[in-house]
């Protein structure tokens, strides 16, 4: 299914999901089936990947961690500041600015 036209999944409305955990961001990402989700994550770091010339984040998320590639962000939503940004550019500018760089 593509991204373009996949349903939007739902996730938990709240940004703690538990206890333990409270989520910095809400993500809608396309995986490398097509396939459309969106999950709550804290950004751990930001990657560079030379080899293949493109930009990852590793993030911590219900399941456990997972790494994300930049551009599959549909949309990356800062849950406590209401900021949303679209597409690859802004998604990559704002977690440079904001996080670390490995």
């Amino acid at each position: 299914m593509s991204c373009f036209f996949a349903k939007k999944s739902t996730v938990e409305p709240s940004y703690k999901l538990n206890s333990n955990m409270i989520y910095r961001y809400k993500l809608d990402y396309c995986d490398r089936d097509g396939d459309y989700s969106t999950r709550l994550i804290n950004v751990l770091y930001l990657e560079k990947s030379d080899a293949v010339n493109r930009w990852f984040f590793e993030a911590e998320t219900p399941d456990g961690r997972r790494t994300f590639r930049t551009e599959r962000v549909r949309c990356l939503h800062n849950i406590k500041t209401g900021q949303k940004y679209y597409g690859v550019v802004a998604v990559r500018e704002y977690l440079k600015k904001n996080h670390m760089i490995r």
